[in-house]
């Protein structure tokens, strides 16, 4: 299912101030794990910290790419526009993915697609020039960029395989997944759940079905309501729903 997207810049984005690479809880899992961040202090202090509204427009596909946004935590959906105007979500990046990558590989890229808050998240903005400053100092550090970006572009074939194919249980339990996979990353039990538009967008499914879907799940013990926008889930009935199917 494509839909239309009309886009606004929110105004509503609230500055956290300089980010402590030293000391930040998930830099285990980011682009900077390996990386000795005392040593690369002074490089680093460009890298601010925000906190963005749900529906917050990171950057726009097609505008120049200045800088990598790392999530702290929250989700951003990687959209892009077709030739028609109707709108395609190609990709979600969750806590420790870096959305932007590919400003670092050319210092005249556009973004590849429009990044959009889904319900709220921590970024550090990191400008492109503080890749190829680390790059020239630490060259071992390219190969790290390299490698985020081919995860990530591995990633989006997965997205077109297991969102595409398949029944309607199949798919709708695939996304649940790859949500759950971020999670149990971090010894998590539960996830932020997309809208049935977003997995709509995703999935090539009518919303309809993606709500008797999601009841189903619930009443089959796969699903539990935990918080708002919030469910637990069953990670073992997920996956041996989609291996059986």
């Amino acid at each position: 299912m494509n839909r239309q997207l009309t886009l606004t810049k929110c105004l509503n984005v609230k500055w956290e101030g300089h980010a402590d690479c030293q000391h930040c809880a998930i830099r285990k899992n980011d682009i900077f794990a390996n990386l000795d961040v005392a040593k690369y202090a002074a490089l680093l202090r460009p890298i601010l910290q925000y906190n963005f509204p749900a529906k917050a427009l990171l950057y726009a596909q097609g505008t120049p790419a200045t800088d990598v946004y790392v999530i702290r935590n929250g989700i951003v959906k990687l959209e892009e526009t077709l030739s028609d105007g109707s709108v395609r979500i190609v990709r979600l990046l969750q806590s420790g993915d870096a959305v932007g990558i590919e400003t670092v590989l050319d210092a005249h890229q556009s973004y590849d697609q429009t990044a959009v808050i889904l319900r709220g998240a921590a970024v550090c903005k990191i400008p492109s020039s503080v890749f190829v400053k680390l790059e020239k100092e630490n060259p071992e550090f390219h190969r790290v960029i390299m490698e985020e970006w081919h995860r990530q572009l591995n990633a989006a074939d997965k997205v077109i395989v297991d969102f595409s194919t398949g029944t309607v249980h199949d798919r709708v339990a695939r996304v649940l997944i790859n949500l759950a996979e971020n999670s149990k990353k971090r010894n998590l039990i539960e996830i932020e759940m997309l809208g049935v538009e977003d997995i709509a967008a995703l999935t090539s499914i009518a919303r309809e079905s993606i709500s008797r879907v999601m009841a189903n799940f619930k009443r089959d013990g796969l699903l539990e309501k935990s918080g708002p926008n919030r469910m637990r889930y069953n990670w073992d009935g997920l996956n041996d729903l989609v291996k059986h199917s």
